[in-house]
């Protein structure tokens, strides 16, 4: 049985070293021809089955407009205003309205979808006279797809992590190490997605900076001469002399409790002056 064993052992080694020499024999050659060492050449690049894909990736530009507007009736451009961005789907995001009679002026701020923004512009002109308008773009596609790898990138390292802090094998001080790891990476995706929705939401609704003011209507019958200057600067004049004696009146009846004490101050200045005039001899 010994024999027989011995014999088998024998047979497996003599086949292991065959097979060790059929390897080591290319090497060899290989050694001896360099040329067979250098990779295949390349295939050609007209081929249709060597070419790679190319991945396209839609532009994503953030639009800003400046926009001045002149209209006859600010009240109602305000109606005119909120139809048309409930037409297209816009917002405003801010406002400021003041002056009076013709003086009145208000300025806007405006999101509207960047894909309606000319549709917008031509509703502003048929509710008055656009005078103005300056667009900026700015093309941050590539901001967006760095943002996006590195989304990706920190996620598969939260999987992974997630992962080894799941084994049982794991020690105390390697989960509180993985644990602290996973926390930033954690606080780096949140902040990546908090600019990335920052980005998207800009690209998709444009800002519209929107001036306007009423138009000023001139009226012949407003137009006045040197007589009515004349005759409005001496009412005024006669105004500002009778609001000046009506705050001398008043200062007077304001000063009535206080009388009988400049009295008396009065009353002993002249006393003592007087007794300073008199002779010794009368004093």
């Amino acid at each position: 049985m010994n024999g027989m064993l011995r014999s088998l052992g024998l047979v497996v080694s003599f086949v292991g070293l065959l097979a060790c020499s059929s390897e080591v024999a290319p090497l060899m050659r290989s050694d001896a021809s360099p040329a067979a060492m250098e990779p295949p050449p390349p295939p050609p690049s007209g081929g249709s089955e060597s070419s790679a894909p190319e991945v396209s990736v839609e532009r994503q530009v953030v639009v800003e407009l400046d926009v001045e507007l002149e209209v006859a009736d600010l009240d109602a451009f305000r109606e005119h205003l909120d139809h048309s961005l409930r037409n297209v789907g816009g917002h405003i995001s801010d406002s400021n309205r003041g002056g009076r009679l013709e003086a009145r002026h208000g300025r806007w701020t405006l999101r509207v979808p960047s894909r309606s923004h000319e549709a917008f512009l031509e509703m502003l002109g048929q509710a008055g006279e656009i005078v103005n308008v300056a667009m900026s773009s700015k093309d941050v596609t590539a901001e967006l797809v760095d943002v996006d790898a590195r989304l990706r990138s920190l996620r598969t390292s939260e999987s992974r992590m997630l992962e080894l802090v799941g084994r049982d094998t794991a020690n105390l001080a390697d989960v509180l190490a993985i644990e602290r790891e996973l926390a930033r990476v954690r606080g780096e995706i949140e902040s990546l997605e908090g600019r990335q929705r920052l980005v998207v939401g800009q690209v998709a609704m444009a800002t519209i900076r929107l001036s306007t003011w009423q138009r000023s209507v001139y009226d012949p019958n407003s137009a006045t001469h040197f007589g009515q200057r004349a005759a409005r600067t001496l009412e005024r004049s006669y105004q500002a002399a009778i609001a000046t004696m009506e705050g001398f009146a008043l200062f007077l009846i304001s000063m009535l409790p206080w009388s009988p004490a400049i009295a008396a101050i009065v009353l002993f200045i002249v006393v003592r002056r007087r007794r300073r005039e008199l002779p010794p001899s009368v004093r």
